[in-house]
């Protein structure tokens, strides 16, 4: 991995500390321990930030919280995802209707980024968080890649797709799966809960990636963590469904999902609600300019 330049490392380090909660006002102390940088450098930080106006000081305390300057580069940033809003919109409604909490996901390079969260996390559940990022790598990245053709799923996956393994037969298989349906189901299990636990640690300490996470991700792909055949009468742990926004070139240009679901789900009741999460995508995609791929419109008309 390419060595960042110290300086702006921890910058970032602070800023994405205080993003994970931006209505609390923290004191040096506070990131200090966070962070685990000495206050000597957190305090330098902190004052260039400050003049940046990419932090507010509040003379009680001192306190620091996200300031106004980053506004302009949220914004600059989110028109890079001309869906965005259509999706935040089209989430939150049905994260309402179905109390459940939502995510928006892009891939930018050779990672996958939340860009948006709606509702309220479950009671006691470990929650992403905008600007959190996990690698590009089976098995999280079916829902971008199962309307890819081969050359395009090889360019991305090309050292870690081994033909044989049986890995890759399963992740051929959820494509498969995905493309047919319209969207994912990812199941709960032990490495889910792990690959969870280790990124809200690193985001809490200020690190919205590290490279130990594409070692937690490997281990889904060896799992049964996409759920291929819904078999009627069956009861799942569902940790999420998601579903595509495409752009106007077939492309998945977003990714919806939901999450926080309470108990266990029927097979019928994973269609019902991947239907629901499918139709909020499909209203992002034309509120903002795309089309679904014409050969999967015609298949589900």
């Amino acid at each position: 991995m390419t060595r960042g330049t110290p300086g702006i490392d921890r910058a970032l380090t602070v800023l994405t500390v205080l993003s994970t909660a931006p209505e609390h006002n923290f004191t040096l102390a506070e990131i200090v321990r966070r962070t685990g940088l000495s206050k000597a450098t957190c305090h330098a930080l902190l004052t260039s930030l400050v003049d940046a106006r990419w932090l507010l000081r509040h003379p009680v305390g001192p306190t620091y919280r996200l300031g106004p300057g980053l506004i302009a580069l949220g914004e600059a940033a989110q028109r890079g995802f001309p869906a965005l809003p259509f999706a935040e919109d089209a989430l939150a409604a049905l994260g309402d209707e179905l109390e459940l909490e939502g995510l928006v996901t892009a891939v930018v390079g050779s990672e996958i980024v939340v860009l948006a969260r709606t509702g309220s996390p479950a009671p006691f559940a470990i929650s992403a968080t905008p600007g959190q990022r996990v690698p590009l790598l089976p098995p999280l990245a079916t829902v971008f890649f199962a309307w890819s053709d081969e050359e395009e799923i090889a360019g991305a996956f090309d050292p870690w797709l081994a033909e044989g393994s049986p890995a890759v037969a399963r992740y051929r298989r959820a494509l498969a799966a995905v493309r047919e349906r319209g969207f994912t189901v990812s199941l709960e299990s032990a490495d889910r809960q792990r690959l969870g636990r280790a990124l809200a640690t690193q985001v809490a300490k200020g690190r919205p990636f590290a490279p130990e996470v594409a070692s937690l991700v490997a281990a889904l792909a060896r799992s049964e963590y996409q759920l291929v055949t819904l078999e009627p009468g069956a009861m799942y742990d569902v940790n999420h469904l998601a579903a595509p926004v495409f752009d106007g070139r077939d492309r998945v240009a977003l990714a919806l999902t939901v999450t926080g679901f309470p108990e266990p789900l029927t097979a019928a009741a994973i269609r019902a609600t991947g239907a629901r999460l499918v139709a909020a995508a499909d209203a992002a995609t034309i509120a903002a300019g795309g089309a679904r791929p014409r050969h999967q419109a015609r298949r589900q008309a």
